[in-house]
């Protein structure tokens, strides 16, 4: 996986580094959405759509300022098979430091393949050495969350959330956030949400954001979580950045 990026010139380089461009490029759903507000943030004091700038300003974190951001950026896991691929990852200038910023986007989508949960990715798989790497590659993610339940929560939640404060860790910030980017999410996936935020001990609210920590060796990120409803982009920011 290379490391070397390129600065988009507008939403539509976005759509080359998506899994599937065909199927995931349509107007409404998230992967196009995320790009357009992304793109047209940079206008934006902070350089990030406003219901994030929000978010996070009325946290302790502090005025935000976007430093850098790639689009679908991928963290390594160990063991075999992808990697995560976080809709957005930015790197932000607060009050208190710089901090990694993990952004999972939801529309009409659900949380990985119908919200499946980690007890039950950890049983799949086809091969027989599925079930060891699935372990593995679990452990390994599970040292980047904090302490908590998490049978029931949708797999893709954990290793997206784990996915800031992988790379919060990479660069040595003391603060990480994740985001649920929503456009429209059905209160089905705000409930796959909430299941999260449970097992972290911490109140399932929206426009919220709520810490927790993460302690990794000799050393402690402070992690926020949150959810943030954004609006569906208007034809003219459509045409803006297409």
């Amino acid at each position: 996986m290379r490391n070397i990026f390129i600065a988009t010139r507008g939403a539509g380089d976005w759509r080359s580094r998506l899994g599937n461009p065909e199927e995931h490029w349509v107007r409404g759903k998230s992967a196009m959405e995320t790009a357009v507000i992304w793109e047209n943030a940079v206008e934006e004091a902070s350089g990030l759509p406003v219901p994030i700038a929000e978010i996070i300003s009325k946290s302790s974190l502090g005025a935000p300022k976007l430093l850098m951001a790639v689009a679908e950026h991928k963290v390594p896991l160990e063991g075999e098979g992808g990697a995560s691929q976080c809709d957005v990852w930015a790197l932000l200038g607060t009050d208190v430091g710089s901090v990694s910023l993990s952004v999972e986007a939801k529309a009409r989508e659900s949380f990985g393949k119908n919200n499946e949960s980690l007890s039950t990715w950890l049983q799949g798989g086809t091969s027989k050495r599925s079930p060891e790497n699935r372990r593995g590659r679990w452990e390994d993610i599970q040292r980047y969350l904090p302490q908590g339940d998490y049978d029931n929560v949708p797999y893709q939640i954990l290793h997206r959330c784990a996915a800031g404060v992988i790379e919060a860790d990479r660069f040595g910030l003391k603060n990480a956030v994740f985001l649920v980017q929503s456009f429209g999410a059905p209160d089905s996936s705000f409930e796959m949400y909430s299941l999260f935020m449970n097992a972290l001990n911490l109140p399932a609210e929206k426009n919220e954001l709520c810490f927790s920590e993460v302690g990794i060796e000799d050393r402690t990120i402070r992690l926020g979580v949150g959810w943030v409803d954004c609006p569906f982009a208007s034809d003219s920011q459509m045409a803006r950045c297409l």
